[in-house]
């Protein structure tokens, strides 16, 4: 019995259920398309996993669809906390944590998937080839988690009773991959059992 594919398959399903759900009760609102998009996104990765599970897929199918799950859902964060921002009318903050957003996947791409390429032409050890693309993976959970942390914290009293089953589930995701990842990075190699 392969638990992998079958909890991959039951993450598919239930973010898929989650989309659906989304998109049909969307109705034009401002965070609507960023959350339909992250959990579209999440529902591709858990497909492309539990494929993963039974098949032998390339290495970068597999961190280019887990990349667009933590993107999205650090997307989905920041655009949580720049509507935050903006019921205070701090109008240079927005554009700030956009910019530093897009920087921080520009550098997260260039760490996970150019760094090993360049690194294989340059004559670096394998050890700093997957140091580099663990330390990428690993910034963007510890980004996810302090974008959580911040929308938590600029909340009011009711506001954060509302958001703690957003803040408990997206927040798991970023913790347990921060637990994998910085296993990872400390033994050199991902944990198949974790994974």
């Amino acid at each position: 019995m392969n638990i992998g594919l079958f909890s991959y398959l039951f993450a598919a399903g239930a973010f898929s259920i989650l989309t659906m759900l989304l998109i049909f009760s969307w109705r034009g609102r401002q965070l609507g398309a960023a959350v339909t998009l992250a959990s579209a996104l999440s529902a591709a990765w858990a497909v492309v996993s539990a494929v993963s599970a039974l098949y032998s897929l390339p290495i970068e199918l597999m961190q280019a669809s887990e990349l667009a799950k933590l993107a999205s859902w650090c997307f989905f964060l920041l655009k949580i906390l720049e509507l935050k921002q903006a019921e205070k009318s701090t109008h240079s903050r927005i554009s700030i944590f956009t910019s530093l957003f897009f920087l921080i996947l520009a550098l997260a791409i260039v760490l996970i998937f150019a760094a090993p390429i360049t690194s294989q032409f340059m004559g670096f050890t394998d050890t700093l080839e997957t140091d580099t693309g663990l330390i990428g993976w690993l910034a963007f959970s510890v980004i996810g988690m302090l974008l959580l942390e911040q929308i938590y914290r600029n909340s009011s009293i009711s506001e954060r009773w509302a958001l703690k089953f957003l803040c408990l589930g997206i927040g798991a995701i970023f913790a347990y991959d921060f637990f994998m990842f910085s296993e990872a990075l400390l033994f050199k190699q991902i944990n198949p059992d974790l994974w």
